[in-house]
This record gives structure tokens, C-alpha cells and sequence, in this order.
């Protein structure tokens, strides 16, 4: 039998803030290349930018779970999980989309329901849902700055205010 390659899946992570472009996660659909991280120019129809995501790591396939990028469009982090049922493991990726490298990788145990960059990129908070905690780090090292236990609901979205001298968390 013609044995056909699996399709390429690209999630819309982000309308970047022109509005101009779009941000996408493309998952290469053949379970062994990187994954990409695409920007796309609306306008031209075109990809103006393509960077490889790291989607294996110590034989562990990474999927796609959730994202944000900082409101000057210079910073991506990207939630991505591997595993099933209670072998799951998570991993957060924070990407320079103007130098096109990737900051930092780590891998836990908990799951990041909620990322949150501030807008100048600087800094990322995360809601560890199994945990109760929101974190913060600086988002070019992945430095932990402060963690906080919160209360028995666990929110499961996090912003910075426009300025981003404030958190909310719902």
C-alpha cells in the first residue's frame, strides 16, 4: 500500500500586535522532525519567519498545549506536554522571536495551566494548577523571582495589565 505522510497541524497561537501578522505552531505530523514556530504575513499570504521548536528531548515526544507572546511581539513562550493518563510530563520553552534562538528549556512534573509574559517581554508568570502556585521568572533566563501559594480555587487564566505592574489572575 502508498503509505502517505501525516498532515502537518498548525495551531494559531497569536495575532501579533500589528495585526498584520499571525503567530502558528506547526506540528510537522511525522512524529520524528521539529516542530516550527511560523510567523505568517496576512497581507503577502507569505511566512516572513520559521524557527524549530525542539519536539523530542530525553526520547520524549513534545506536543503543542498552550502559548502567549509579550505584547511587542519579541518574546513566545510555549507550554508543551509529553506523555498520557498519569505519565505526563511538561515543558516550557521561552523563544526571541527577533534573534530567532530559544532562551531557555525546562521540563517539570507539574502543569502549567496559565502563561502570562508581560508586555516588554521581561518577565513570565505561570499558574502550576496541581500545585496551586503562580511563579514568576524572568523570561530570559527562566530565574524563578517569586512563587505564590494561592487559595483553593486555582486560576486558569493569568494576564499582566497593559503597563505591567499588575497581575490578574481568574
Amino acid at each position: 500500500p502508498d503509505i502517505q505522510p501525516a498532515p502537518r497541524i498548525s495551531r494559531p497561537v497569536a495575532a501579533l500586535a500589528s495585526g498584520e501578522r499571525g503567530l502558528y505552531f506547526t506540528d510537522s505530523g511525522d512524529g520524528v522532525a521539529p516542530h516550527r514556530l511560523q510567523i505568517w504575513d496576512f497581507a503577502s499570504h507569505a511566512e516572513t519567519m520559521s524557527l524549530p521548536v525542539s519536539s523530542i528531548s530525553n526520547g520524549e515526544r513534545w506536543d503543542f498545549y498552550h502559548a502567549d507572546i509579550s505584547a511587542d511581539d519579541r518574546v513566545c513562550t510555549l507550554a508543551l506536554i509529553s506523555g498520557q493518563g498519569n505519565d505526563v510530563h511538561w515543558q516550557i520553552q521561552t523563544l526571541d522571536l527577533v534573534g530567532r534562538t530559544r532562551l531557555w528549556t525546562e521540563s517539570f512534573t507539574h502543569q502549567p495551566l496559565g502563561l502570562a509574559l508581560s508586555p516588554d517581554g521581561t518577565r513570565l508568570a505561570v499558574v502550576w494548577s496541581d500545585i496551586s502556585q503562580i511563579q514568576m521568572r524572568d523570561a530570559s533566563t527562566g530565574s524563578r523571582l517569586w512563587l505564590q501559594t494561592i487559595g483553593p480555587v486555582v486560576p486558569d487564566a493569568i494576564s499582566f495589565s497593559p503597563d505591567g505592574t499588575k497581575l490578574a489572575v481568574a
